[in-house]
């Protein structure tokens, strides 16, 4: 796993991060695995709001618009608009809310869904939750919606939440290499 990071990263890691990578990501802390590589779709600036973003939109649909996880996450592996999030378009990464964002997704998608006013909650779902971690390791992995989620599905992401959610975000990533590992 460690070594397929640094080849996939090819960016002349600096000592200190080569030591991190030897003692394994369960041992690195948040900032380490941010600074680990410079190579990113996105710069780590827009980080922030590219997870508060995902989150909204994940919570939004499923809490709000009543679609199951499954279904949103579908639309995600589907959409360009998710691809362009990915990739760092700063349209969908920053220039819109969660809200907004995921009815983008939806109607690129061509996933039906009934509409409803824009809800936003500042108590931390478990699904906002998934959503904020999954853009998180979307920005780390560089990879897309659709190859993270067609080896994991957003449900499953949503049920890891007791476990991870206090937990700090390298924990998850962890969790998730292994995971894509198997597949």
């Amino acid at each position: 796993m460690y070594h397929r990071i640094a080849q996939e990263t090819d960016v002349g890691l600096h000592g200190t991060y080569l030591i991190d990578l030897l003692r394994g990501i369960d041992e690195m802390e948040t900032t380490d695995l941010i600074t680990m590589t410079d190579r990113r779709a996105y710069d780590v600036d827009y980080l922030d709001d590219a997870m508060r973003n995902l989150g909204d939109a994940v919570d939004f649909a499923v809490m709000t618009l009543n679609l199951e996880p499954d279904v949103f996450g579908a639309a995600l592996s589907a959409s360009h608009v998710a691809w362009q999030f990915s990739m760092g378009n700063p349209r969908y990464v920053a220039g819109m809310n969660g809200c907004a964002f995921a009815r983008a997704v939806l109607e690129d998608s061509d996933t039906p869904y009934v509409d409803a006013d824009d809800a936003m909650y500042a108590d931390g779902s478990p699904e906002y939750w998934a959503g904020w971690a999954l853009a998180f390791y979307q920005w780390y992995s560089g990879l897309s919606f659709g190859e993270i989620l067609a080896s994991i599905s957003l449900d499953h992401i949503i049920e890891m939440y007791p476990v991870y959610h206090e937990m700090d975000i390298s924990r998850f990533v962890d969790r998730m290499e292994k995971i894509l590992e198997r597949t």
